[in-house]
């Protein structure tokens, strides 16, 4: 079930999905991505005006693992959340 761009999903449409999920407990896969997150007003990352280009730099796996003030500062920041 996917609603097409653009149309707003009412609530006889989620009864649905809501049905279907149920029926299908335990054999459900589903898949998200960028456009779902923005599309629900969580800002994005990369483009322009994304927290990316305003400073805002992933740690890499080897930043990490090497330093226990880096592992701090990560998991400090996972709990408070980013501000954008």
């Amino acid at each position: 079930f996917v609603p097409p761009q653009g149309r707003r999903v009412n609530d006889r449409d989620v009864l649905r999905l809501a049905e279907m999920l149920e029926k299908s407990a335990g054999s459900t896969v589903v898949l998200t991505g960028a456009g779902v997150s923005t599309e629900s007003g969580i800002p994005d990352y990369r483009s322009p005006e994304g927290s990316y280009s305003k400073g805002h730099k992933p740690m890499t796996h080897q930043d990490f693992v090497k330093r226990t003030h880096n592992r701090k500062r990560y998991w400090a920041r996972s709990l408070i959340g980013w501000r954008y």
